[in-house]
Order: structure tokens, then C-alpha cells, then sequence
């Protein structure tokens, strides 16, 4: 059941996000090419993320992967690890890591009905606006 809603996630997603790659093994994604609001040192970027694996999808998403390196108007970003502790399998990149969770997060078996994982992008998308 969590792997089809998984499944069913990735496939909306890929309307917004058509060259997204995704890896069945660890339900990892990778988002290429994310413009970012000017501030940001780099431009575009590619951003990695983990469906949870428990629980999902009444476990929320935690943290993001952004390539290390990357800054905000010279400074280091809150919440925010470089190098990350673990790297995503996509070994192109070296990653660091954003700490956080969805803000709202509240799922329904429906998953146009509730917090999906384009709500989880939508507020990626948010924190980087939110350190202007």
C-alpha cells in the first residue's frame, strides 16, 4: 500500500517536475535544475529528498539535500548542514543537508485530498524564500 502511494506521488510529481529521477531503492528523489530567488549563490541547483521509510505517509518528510557550498547573501543558511552527514546516492554531488518538516503536514487517503509530497516541495520551495 505505501509503495503504490509512493508510486502514485512520483507520477504527480512528474507534472510538475518532468526530469525528476527517482530511485526505487531508498524511494530517493532528485529534483535537477530548481531555479532559486536571487541571494542564493548558486544557480540553478539540483535538490535531493527521501520519502520517509516508515510510516509514510502519516510520517511527515524530514530534510532536504542542496549541493554543499551553497550560501545566502554570503552567509550560511539556518538549519543547515555542510557537508551533510550522509549523502544521498547520487555521488555527482557532494550534498549538505536542510533540517525540517512540512509546515502544515495532514494526509488523507486521497492523495489530491491532503499534504502530499508536492505540498513537501511547495515548502522546500518556501524556505528558500523564507531566508531573504
Amino acid at each position: 500500500m505505501v509503495l503504490l502511494r509512493i508510486e502514485d506521488e512520483v507520477k504527480l510529481l512528474r507534472t510538475r517536475f518532468p526530469d525528476l529521477v527517482f530511485l526505487e531503492e531508498g524511494n530517493w528523489v532528485r529534483l535537477p535544475k530548481i531555479a532559486l530567488p536571487t541571494g542564493w549563490s548558486m544557480m540553478p541547483i539540483d535538490i535531493a529528498f527521501q520519502f520517509p521509510q516508515a510510516g509514510y505517509p502519516q510520517t511527515a518528510f524530514y530534510g532536504f539535500y542542496v549541493p554543499s557550498g551553497l550560501r545566502i547573501n554570503g552567509g550560511v543558511p539556518q538549519n543547515f548542514t555542510d557537508p551533510a552527514p550522509s549523502q544521498p546516492p547520487f555521488p555527482d554531488l557532494k550534498w549538505a543537508f536542510f533540517s525540517g518538516n512540512p509546515d502544515p503536514w495532514d494526509p488523507k487517503r486521497e492523495i489530491g485530498a491532503g499534504s502530499n509530497v508536492v505540498t513537501w516541495t511547495n515548502s522546500i520551495a518556501n524556505r528558500f524564500r523564507e531566508h531573504l
